[in-house]
C-alpha cells in the first residue's frame, strides 16, 4: 500500500463577502494570496459563495490565474442550497481525500464498524 502524504483542507463559507471590497491593491493581494495558497502541495480549497447571477460573483474567484489554478471543471454551481446536493458533495469531497485502506484499519483498530 502507498502512503499518500497528509492533506490539508481548507473549506471557506460566504465568499460572496469578497464582492464588498472595491480597493485595486486589496483585491490584488488576495488574488495573489490566494494564487499562492492553491501552489502549496497537499492543500485542498473549497471556496463556498452564494449569488443569483454571475455578476455577484467576486472578480477575486475568477481571476484567471484562479481560475487556472483550479481549473474550470472543478467550479460546481448549485442551483440553491439543498441538503442532499450538500451531502453528496461533501461526501465526494471526503472520498477523494481520506485513505480508505487507512480508514478502514482505523475503524478496525477502534472497533467502529
Amino acid at each position: 500500500m502507498a502512503v499518500r502524504p497528509k492533506q490539508l483542507f481548507y473549506m471557506v463559507d460566504q465568499v460572496e463577502a469578497l464582492s464588498k471590497i472595491t480597493n485595486k491593491n486589496a483585491e490584488a493581494r488576495w488574488v495573489e494570496t490566494l494564487r499562492a495558497v492553491l501552489d502549496v502541495p497537499n492543500v485542498s480549497i473549497v471556496l463556498a459563495l452564494g449569488a443569483s447571477r454571475l455578476d455577484g460573483i467576486p472578480a477575486i474567484v475568477y481571476a484567471a490565474e484562479i481560475v487556472r489554478r483550479f481549473t474550470v471543471d472543478k467550479y460546481i454551481q448549485m442551483a440553491a442550497y439543498e441538503t442532499p446536493e450538500a451531502e453528496d458533495f461533501v461526501k465526494d469531497l471526503l472520498t477523494n481525500l481520506i485513505n480508505a485502506d487507512r480508514r478502514e484499519a482505523l475503524e478496525a483498530s477502534e472497533k467502529l464498524s
